[in-house]
C-alpha cells in the first residue's frame, strides 16, 4: 500500500514533499482566478522545481536532427505511386537557419529516377514543425530519362527525439517536353 502511495505522489509530481509526508492527507496550492478570464483551475509551477519541463528533458524535440535517413512513398498529380529512400545532410549553418542537400531516389514509378535538392531550413516553431525550401536538380520524371530543374518545399516534424515526419511538395520544369510537373512525398526519418 506504501509503494501505491509513493507511485501516485511521484505522478502527481510532489515526489520532494512525499518522502518526508507518509499520511494520507495532502494541501494542495490555491487555484488562482482572475476576473478578466475564465477561472484556471492549474496548479502553480515551483521555478525551482527539478520536473522534468524545468530540466528540458521531457523527450519534447527541440530541433530538427541535421542529419536523417528515412523511407517513404511519392504520388501527384497522375504520377505512379513509388517508393521513396531520403535523406536530409547539414551542409553548414546560415545566421540561425542552415543549408543542407535532401537527396531522394524513388523506386517504384519509373526507371531510374532521383532528385538531389539543396534547400535552406529554419528551426522549430511554436507550432511544432520546421519549414524547408529550395532548389535542385530532378532525373527520371515521366520517364524521359532529363535530368530537369526543380523548387521543392516543406516541413519537417519531430515526432521525438530521433523520428522525423517529412512532407515535400516538388515542381520540375521538364524542358524537353515544355511541362511543369509536381510531387507530393511523405516520408518517416530517423536522425542520426
Amino acid at each position: 500500500m506504501k509503494s501505491v502511495f509513493v507511485a501516485l505522489c511521484l505522478a502527481a509530481s510532489f515526489a520532494d514533499s512525499c518522502a518526508s509526508n507518509t499520511d494520507t492527507t495532502r494541501e494542495w496550492p490555491p487555484a488562482y482566478v482572475e476576473m478578466n478570464e475564465p477561472p484556471s483551475l492549474s496548479l502553480q509551477v515551483q521555478p525551482s522545481s527539478d520536473s522534468a519541463v524545468a530540466r528540458g528533458d521531457s523527450g519534447t524535440p527541440t530541433q530538427v536532427p541535421d542529419y536523417y535517413v528515412g523511407a517513404g512513398a511519392r504520388g501527384l498529380k497522375g504520377d505512379p505511386l513509388a517508393a521513396v529512400i531520403g535523406a536530409k545532410l547539414k551542409l553548414f549553418d546560415l545566421d540561425g537557419l542552415t543549408l543542407s542537400t535532401r537527396p531522394a531516389l524513388l523506386l517504384g514509378g519509373y526507371d531510374d529516377e532521383w532528385s538531389l535538392p539543396f534547400t535552406v531550413e529554419g528551426k522549430l516553431n511554436s507550432y511544432g514543425f520546421a519549414w524547408f525550401g529550395g532548389a535542385g536538380l530532378r532525373h527520371g520524371m515521366d520517364d524521359l530519362g532529363d535530368t530537369d530543374p526543380m523548387v521543392t518545399g516543406g516541413i519537417d516534424l519531430p515526432l521525438d527525439s530521433r523520428l522525423v515526419l517529412n512532407v515535400t511538395i516538388n515542381y520540375m520544369w521538364q524542358v524537353a517536353i515544355d511541362d511543369l510537373d509536381g510531387e507530393f512525398l511523405v516520408s518517416i526519418n530517423y536522425g542520426l
